[in-house]
């Protein structure tokens, strides 16, 4: 097992459970070590097993399903990061051959295969931020409305997947100033604010108030 696991499966096992998501608290850690997207995620997966009529026999799934859905789920999410890898590689550099290197080496990564293994938060936050670059690349290249919206939702669901995987918003402003000619059109200069709140409504919409304790996650984010 791994010792990060239970701060996503918790959440999901309380969220089938209990209709909450109640974090694992330990003494001295914020009560969201890790924003509880995933945990989400996992509930939802569990839910799907089971017809609507038959919904309250998900306080009996075991926290083993639990368990195994999430790493069934960071699996994926890791084979999904290594062709998304090889995608953009091959975009940057006009090369299949370069695609198919850079998918292999995030492939026979020791550390992307160790953590594909296990239900935690590192690879899916992963995907979200080479979802991020991947968009940062056509804003570079094309700048159209819908690679800004592409980029913010990315920032979005990484920010609630894992309080460092905000960074990837510096993709996204940076492709914004790379981009050739923005300082000349005003209509350009609004982009990256739409795209601002694009990223904090899909926060919002992920992780509304009712479900999750905005005044914990801040604490959390304070502490990672």
């Amino acid at each position: 097992l791994h010792p990060d696991e239970a701060y996503v499966t918790r959440p999901a096992h309380g969220l089938l459970v209990t209709g909450k998501l109640r974090p694992k608290r330990v003494k001295g850690e914020p009560a969201y070590v890790y924003p509880p997207l995933l945990a989400e995620i996992l509930a939802l997966e569990c839910m799907a097993f089971y017809p609507l009529s038959d919904w309250t026999s998900l306080r009996a799934v075991p926290a083993a399903s639990v368990r195994m859905a999430g790493r069934v789920t960071t699996l994926t999410a890791g084979v999904l990061s290594v062709a998304l890898l090889a995608l953009l590689a091959r975009r940057l550099t006009g090369s299949l051959g370069a695609g198919a290197l850079a998918g292999a080496v995030l492939a026979l990564s020791p550390l992307h295969a160790e953590s594909s293994r296990y239900a935690t938060t590192d690879v899916l936050a992963g995907l979200w931020v080479l979802l991020a670059a991947w968009a940062a690349v056509r804003i570079v290249d094309e700048g159209k409305w819908r690679h800004y919206v592409l980029g913010a939702v990315a920032v979005g669901v990484a920010v609630a997947t894992k309080y460092p995987a905000g960074v990837s918003c510096v993709l996204i402003a940076a492709a914004h100033v790379c981009r050739p000619g923005i300082f000349r059109s005003r209509r350009e200069q609004v982009k990256p604010g739409v795209a601002v709140l694009v990223a904090v409504a899909t926060v919002l919409v992920v992780l509304p108030p009712g479900l999750v304790s905005w005044q914990a996650l801040l604490r959390g984010a304070s502490h990672a």
